[in-house]
């Protein structure tokens, strides 16, 4: 099987792996553009978090909804911030967040 993307991951032989490879590659390096090639969503979504503490938006560039609430929860409580608060749309969740 040939690689799916030339570079540091080329050794990869399956999209899971690859996934993985650019993950640990981009969190490693610091360079969240290395997320752009991941296929899978979750792990997508996984590589983002990575770069969040340094930029709280990136959850709105989440695509599972569940994930980008969690982040979005996560951001409200370490900036102690009601603006994120207000982007939680699972109001359990947002009552979590405002309990702690």
């Amino acid at each position: 099987m040939s690689p799916l993307l030339p570079g540091p991951c080329s050794g990869s032989t399956s999209v899971s792996s690859n996934d993985d490879c650019f993950k640990s590659l981009a969190a490693h390096d610091n360079n969240i553009t290395l997320c752009n090639h991941v296929f899978s969503t979750d792990v997508r979504d996984d590589c983002l978090s990575n770069f969040v503490p340094a930029d709280p938006t990136l959850c709105g560039q989440m695509i599972s909804t569940s994930k980008q609430q969690t982040c979005y929860g996560q951001v409200a409580r370490q900036l102690n911030s009601s603006a994120y608060c207000a982007r939680i749309i699972d109001n359990a969740s947002k009552h979590s967040v405002t309990r702690t």
